[in-house]
């Protein structure tokens, strides 16, 4: 099995890059071979508690897709209209303009649901402390616009058990 080194994924809407991945010839083209599954909530817990700019649009959609739920379930779950969610998504690669308290309060979710998960797969889970710890509200504060690229880095820990 051949292993790829800083491969960067773009089907997220946002650049994902492996340190070090397994790989799998597809077409003549070197791919991951990951379960998707699985980095699709790492890259969730690390947008969540790792980025320090506010969330862009495409990473509301991300996360509100990871979780599987239609935009009216999203915005019930976070206590806001469908409207807003819709208005989020809308705005793409740039911010999304979120209420801070809204987006604090929807990175905590949101982590606790991916942590549910990776905790059924036998990924390492986040305490409570860890998590409201590494989501910096002062970050969330500011008007900060995140990178035209925000990247999300995944370390080869992860794929460690891949095949």
């Amino acid at each position: 099995m051949k292993l790829l080194k800083n491969y960067e994924f773009h089907g997220f809407g946002f650049p994902v890059i492996f340190d070090s991945v397994p790989g799998i010839e597809v077409d003549g083209e070197m791919l991951p071979k990951v379960d998707w599954k699985k980095v699709g909530y790492l890259v969730v817990r690390e947008i969540c508690q790792g980025q320090r700019s506010a969330l862009s649009g495409n990473q509301v959609k991300f996360i509100r897709t990871q979780l599987d739920m239609s935009m009216r379930d999203f915005a019930k779950w976070l206590g806001v209209v469908h409207g807003s969610v819709s208005e989020w998504e809308k705005k793409k690669s740039k911010k999304a303009n979120m209420d801070p308290h809204k987006e604090f309060v929807l990175r905590i979710k949101t982590l606790l649901r991916a942590d549910e998960w990776l905790r059924k797969n036998s990924v390492k889970h986040l305490n409570l402390e860890e998590v409201v710890e590494g989501i910096q509200w002062e970050h969330l504060k500011k008007v900060a616009q995140p990178k035209d690229r925000s990247t999300i880095h995944l370390e080869s820990r992860y794929f460690a058990n891949e095949k």
